[in-house]
């Protein structure tokens, strides 16, 4: 089973972005990456059928929201610095639609998706928070502001922690 995110792991992200990221520019990154979480384990919580994949399905998206919901609150209480400094930056937009969206985290719309087993829709989501782990494990590499870097960081240990509940329950069903 491959979907596209199995093609980032070869991208060396210090080619792609070539910019002095601000936290809120961290922010939005990881916004984009827990938007793409979310829309994964909600769908695949639909979509299984063993009851203890689809309780971890849900505790997952459930966590999600909440991190999507404290990088909002972070991003609100910086607004009004942001707007003081810089417009939005078209390379942090473009690093969120090339390396982001739809490769860390597979389109949860795809004919694929939807004959997947319970395995395979768990295997998906290991691969997925593996995906999630080395883009902010290249990005806090790359970053030199500790702001940025705390951003980053705090998301790497919740996406490890998901890594190992993921693959607590891959064990358990083998």
């Amino acid at each position: 089973m491959k979907f596209r995110g199995e093609a980032l792991m070869g991208t060396d992200l210090g080619d792609e972005l070539k910019v002095s990221l601000q936290c809120s520019d961290a922010l939005e990154i990881c916004m984009a990456m827990e938007r793409e979480g979310i829309a994964y384990y909600e769908k695949a919580v639909r979509r299984t059928t063993d009851e203890r994949v689809r309780q971890v399905f849900q505790r997952l998206a459930g966590d999600e929201r909440d991190h999507a919901r404290t990088l909002k609150e972070k991003s609100i209480f910086l607004q009004p610095a942001v707007q003081r400094r810089t417009p939005e930056k078209p390379e942090v937009q473009q690093f969120i639609r090339q390396q982001i969206l739809g490769k860390v985290f597979p389109d949860a719309e795809s004919q694929d998706a939807s004959r997947w087993t319970d395995a395979e829709a768990l295997e998906v989501g290991i691969q997925a928070e593996q995906n999630s782990i080395e883009i902010l494990e290249r990005l806090i590499a790359q970053v030199t502001k500790i702001d940025v870097r705390t951003v980053f960081s705090h998301l790497l240990a919740e996406e490890k922690r998901h890594l190992e509940q993921l693959q607590a329950l891959k064990v358990e069903l083998a």
